[in-house]
């Protein structure tokens, strides 16, 4: 009977994949691989689990190791742990359970790693979990264990770290032993709602209420060996074997069997798990297979390009991404997985390079590769070339509105009508330039040099009809549909075709809008393409383009346009040598080969949409399908990993400052973005608030010298575009204490030895005031008594020159009285004895007149010498003959020798300058003819870079200036200088004459 059950449930799967196959899709699969490169040290992970904080614990026969999204590394556990690793779980509360063949530990975090404390029996005995999924966690975070005699044990976890982990034996009943297999020793155990599962016999046990319920073949179990259990998203139990999968919905007591791709490779431990769109996806002896609630999908590495090994472990991440763990070949991440399918040559594509997709009439999706035109045939799941379209080079793939497919092959447009049927559109003059490109309406225009056509297709024909030719711009590449008319694109504008004429695109200075090949409408919003960047503009329904806003190159990566295309939710997608970057939203998000795109290079215009929100993408590898409903990857996130601060290590931050000798930070960071993290840029900034940020290379952070106080550390994934959005900021604070010396007690007694300080400086300050002010006071009564002194000099200068100036006055006088008024007298006198002779009618005598005139000489010379005396006439004739007149009147007078040296550029004073030194210098020689008793005197007039300096120096008795009080002569000296602005000053000690100089500056 057993026999007769298996045959017949062999042939049951048989005849169900058989059907499966003839829907099957074929998919070529892109995997992220990790392997000894990305330290991973042992290429066979057995299991994979993702704990509470987003990282990845991999188990292998050599070991345990983590993965937070930068790198991979080994954990270390007890010795007594070995390294065969067989399971591996993470409970909410952050503990991390795992299995070994010499033992079971549960790991708790402590300060930046784990603390590992084996978990043993009540009889102190080690637990045995050598192989199989036998070790699950329910959501109070309770272990339950299988151990490999088939005891099952269940583990609280515990309160405080110092107490001792100790298993307890659940009591269950006997029950039949399940069969086993080569890779697994006792049966899989799972806790579902407080129940434990397990497999008994070739049936199901579930203990539940302290009761033990066997589910076999009247509740719907075919005997089997039960490999795996995954609880579903709705509540559904499934299980395993190694040809069926069961299923068990919520609230029914009876299992439906559906027949599954085969996994009898590791029968025992067969990997399931259930994605995020509630597929179940298995491994089988071929690959991988996903079950969609109506059939199977299957994956190979012969035809979709998996890894050339069994599947050993299976994890659906945080973020929906499926995880292979494999035999020898490592882990690997599953890129696009549920969202994204490629196409290569593996499927029937003539060539990798894909330019372009199309759907027929029928839905029948065309693609156009540099080696001719392929058509997917459904019923095979693969494309296949069509004939009679030729194997070359295909280009401008579109469909028109009637869905009739157009290309174009070296210098021909070629259409398929109905039936298929392949019709080449001849040209009067073929142009081997021309691109084809569909309008708003599904009409196709043929884009070339010189000229424009609209592409007919009329029963069996096709023909082109001449739009424009030598249009504006020479040449147009690609067309952008407003909602109502066509913009036709050149390497410059955009241009709209507007009676028989061509209209620009205007913005709101009426200048064209500029744009390179590529524009898109979305809406009222117009996107376009130039060589500096990307700009959109708002179109009113006035025509006018307003720009809205622009993109530089530089913060869209430098990249090279490849497309430029609007989806029907308003999405932009801008295709490049590096990726495709889609805006949504306001920010530019990049899918590349990270995150689902078969290869970076787009090709050009190789972007179209389906109605159901399918998007098709032409790369130089293939074609890649975005499936209905992808969204663009959100900016990743960090969490802290480790915070190390000298020699001190953190999980979390901080409560307790930091002490001054550990304030060299070193902060790691992981992510649960696993797509980006190997490439990732960090940016970090401390202080927060206008704080620039820095960026840093890889997941590790390095900061020296922190200041004392608390400090605010933020770090984020930084886009890999300028545009592109970054991550959310992780926070992290922390405070540092001051050095000893800046310490408050350290501050208290800087604070005393201040007070201190200040008293002490405040007494030696008054002090230093109190004798200040005793010796201003003192300076004040000598500048007093000195300002006294020389107000009562100036007043008897003021006395001296008033009597002076009284006996000049008399000095005048008596000359006028004495001898010019005799003179004048005695002259009026022989004027009248002239009058008398003269009415007397007596003529005078010569002798008369001879007496008049000399009488009137000496008149003369009275005049000239009193003039001569007040104010000498050698004024008149400059400085220089001034003081030649008053050496020579002084050599005359006195008989003292006078050397006069005078320098001509000296003499170019202004007049009462002039008189002003003269007098100086009279006043000068008076003195040492008065007091000098002198033999020689030197009368100098200089010109020096201070200005002019006169200076009179006798060989004389001199005088000590110290002591001697200044005469009215020097006081009249030292006022003239004031005036002049000048500066006297007097140089003499007894026995070595005096010298008396004088500088004026001719500018003043």
């Amino acid at each position: 009977m057993g026999w007769w059950t298996d045959r017949c449930a062999g042939l049951g799967v048989a005849l169900a994949l058989a059907g499966a196959a003839a829907v099957a899709h074929a998919q070529q699969v892109v995997v992220d691989s990790f392997q000894q490169e990305q330290g991973l040290a042992n290429l066979t992970a057995q299991c994979i689990e993702q704990d509470v904080r987003g990282a990845l614990w991999v188990c292998t026969a050599n070991g345990l190791f983590t993965f937070d999204g930068f790198r991979i590394r080994q954990e270390l556990l007890p010795e007594a742990a070995g390294m065969w690793i067989s399971v591996v779980r993470a409970d909410s509360a952050g503990r991390v359970w795992v299995a070994t063949g010499d033992g079971l530990f549960v790991g708790r975090s402590a300060g930046a790693g784990y603390r590992w404390d084996e978990v043993r029996s009540e009889a102190g005995g080690a637990l045995i979990l050598s192989s199989g999924q036998r070790l699950d966690l329910d959501a109070a975070g309770a272990a339950y264990a299988m151990d490999d005699d088939g005891v099952v044990w269940t583990i609280r976890p515990p309160q405080r770290d110092t107490d001792r982990v100790v298993a307890q034996r659940v009591p269950l009943p006997a029950y039949d032993p399940w069969p086993g297999s080569h890779d697994a020793k006792g049966a899989p155990l799972r806790v579902f709602d407080g129940a434990l599962w397990f497999g008994c016999g070739k049936a199901l046990c579930e203990w539940s209420d302290g009761r033990l319920h066997r589910w076999g073949e009247e509740s719907g179990v075919p005997p089997r060996a039960w490999a795996s259990f995954v609880r579903g998203r709705d509540g559904t139990l499934w299980a395993r074997s190694p040809d069926l999968l069961l299923s068990l919905s919520p609230g029914t007591r009876h299992f439906e069997s559906i027949a599954a791709p085969p996994a009898r490779r590791w029968s025992g431990t067969v990997a399931m798990v259930q994605d995020a769109a509630g597929r179940i996806v298995t491994a089988t002896d071929e690959g991988l297979a996903s079950w969609d609630g109506r059939k199977w999908r299957q994956w190979t590495p012969r035809r979709n390009g998996l890894p050339e090994t069994a599947v050993r472990a299976l994890l659906v991440d945080a973020e929906g991404s499926v995880w292979l763990g494999t035999s020898g070949r490592g882990l690997h991440r599953w890129v696009g997985w549920g969202g994204v399918e490629h196409w290569t040559t593996a499927d029937g594509l003539p060539s990798p390079v894909a330019w372009g997709s199309a759907r027929d009439r029928r839905g029948r999706l065309w693609v156009a590769t540099s080696q001719g035109l392929a058509r997917f045939d459904a019923q095979a799941g693969r494309f296949e070339l069509v004939h009679g379209a030729g194997g070359q080079w295909v280009g401008g793939l579109q469909a028109d509105a009637a869905g009739n497919i157009w290309w174009r092959e070296g210098d021909s447009v070629l259409v398929a009508l109905e039936g298929e049927r392949i019709v080449r559109a001849a040209f009067a003059e073929p142009d081997s330039e021309v691109d084809l490109a569909r309008g708003g309406k599904g009409e196709i225009y043929a884009l070339g040099n010189r000229r424009v056509h609209r592409m007919v297709a009329a029963g069996a024909a096709a023909r082109a009809e001449p739009l424009a030719t030598n249009p504006p711009d020479g040449r147009f590449w690609s067309v952008a549909h407003d909602g109502s008319r066509d913009w036709f694109v050149s390497s410059k504008r955009l241009l709209c075709r507007e009676g028989s004429g061509w209209r620009p695109l205007l913005d709101e200075q009426g200048r064209p809008v500029g744009a390179h090949v590529y524009a898109t409408f979305s809406g009222s919003r117009l996107w376009t393409v130039d060589s500096q960047g990307v700009s959109a503009y708002e179109v009113k329904d006035d025509g006018v383009a307003r720009p809205v806003r622009r993109f530089s190159k530089e913060q869209l990566g430098g990249v090279s346009p490849m497309f430029l295309r609007a989806d029907a939710g308003g999405r932009i997608w801008l295709g490049s040598d590096r990726g495709v970057l889609v805006h949504e939203g306001g920010r530019w998000a990049r899918l590349d080969r990270s995150n689902g795109l078969l290869w970076n290079d787009a090709s050009d215009f190789a972007l179209r949409f389906d109605a159901d929100g399918t998007a098709w993408i032409g790369t130089s590898a293939g074609l890649t399908q975005l499936l209905p409903g992808w969204q663009a990857p959100n900016p990743p996130r960090l969490r802290l990993e480790r915070l190390e601060f000298g020699s001190r290590s953190f999980r979390e931050p901080p409560l307790e400052a930091i002490d001054w000798s550990d304030r060299n930070l070193r902060a790691t960071v992981a992510t649960a973005d696993f797509a980006s993290g190997r490439s990732m840029r960090i940016e970090y900034r401390l202080g927060g608030g206008d704080a620039p940020w820095r960026e840093v290379v890889g997941g590790v952070l390095q900061v020296d010298s922190l200041q004392p106080g608390w400090h605010l550390l933020e770090m984020r994934a930084a886009g890999s575009l300028g545009a592109e959005q970054a991550g959310p900021a992780l926070q992290v604070s922390f405070e540092v204490d001051p050095p000893w010396w800046l310490s408050v007690p350290a501050k208290l007694g800087y604070a005393a030895g201040l007070a201190a300080l200040w008293a002490l400086s405040t007494w030696l300050t008054s002090r230093r005031a109190r004798a200040r002010r005793i010796e201003l006071e003192r300076a004040v009564a000598e500048r007093t008594a000195a300002l006294d002194a020389s107000q009562q000099a100036l007043r008897q200068l003021g006395e001296h020159n008033a009597r002076a100036l009284e006996e000049e006055r008399k000095h005048v006088s008596r000359e006028l009285h004495d001898e010019m008024g005799q003179q004048l007298a005695a002259l009026r006198m022989e004027v009248s004895v002239l009058g008398m002779q003269v009415r007397n009618q007596k003529p005078p005598h010569a002798e008369q007149f001879d007496m008049l005139l000399d009488r009137v000489d000496r008149l003369v010379r009275s005049v000239r010498g009193l003039v001569s005396q007040l104010r000498p006439p050698a004024l008149d004739g400059g400085l220089a003959a001034a003081l030649d007149w008053l050496a020579e009147e002084f050599r005359r007078n006195t008989g003292i020798a006078c050397r006069l040296e005078i320098d001509p550029a000296a003499c170019e004073l202004r007049p009462e300058q002039a008189t002003m030194v003269f007098r100086i210098a009279q006043e000068s020689l008076t003195n040492v003819r008065r007091h000098a008793d002198a033999s020689q005197v030197t009368l100098r007039l200089q010109r020096g870079p201070e200005g002019v300096v006169l200076s009179v120096r006798d060989n004389g008795v001199g005088f000590d200036a110290a002591v001697r009080n200044p005469g009215h002569g020097l006081l009249g000296m030292q006022e003239r200088a004031r005036l002049l602005r000048g500066e006297l000053s007097v140089a003499s000690s007894p026995g070595a004459g005096t010298t008396v100089s004088l500088r004026v500056d001719p500018l003043h």
